[in-house]
């Protein structure tokens, strides 16, 4: 199964939306980086990454989250991981992501 990574950003809100569909594995991560690299994040009060399409998720994206929220601290960001499905929160649980993370 494929993936689509794509984002908005809500300048009124200082906000950087990053939405993912399908599984978000090795195949799509380098996508999700580059996605949140291209952002200066020090123009945003708060990066989401909406997992509510998201179906899947293995250990490399997990390694991408881990960068994502160094990156977020750097810049003085907050992420917040929003409507991951139920297989997906289990990952997250199971890594104690849930713990780095808000998760909504």
């Amino acid at each position: 199964m494929g993936s689509s990574i794509q984002s908005k950003m809500e300048d009124e809100l200082r906000t950087f939306t990053i939405f993912v569909s399908g599984e978000l594995c090795a195949d799509s991560c380098s996508t999700l980086y580059s996605t949140i690299q291209d952002r200066d994040l020090s123009e945003v009060d708060r990066v989401i990454l909406d997992l509510s399409e998201c179906t899947r998720i293995d250990s490399v994206a997990l390694g991408v989250l881990l960068q994502l929220r160094e990156i977020a601290i750097e810049q003085s960001t907050s992420v917040l991981i929003r409507h991951p499905s139920k297989s997906v929160l289990r990952v997250l649980q199971t890594s104690n992501f849930d713990r780095l993370f808000e998760v909504d």
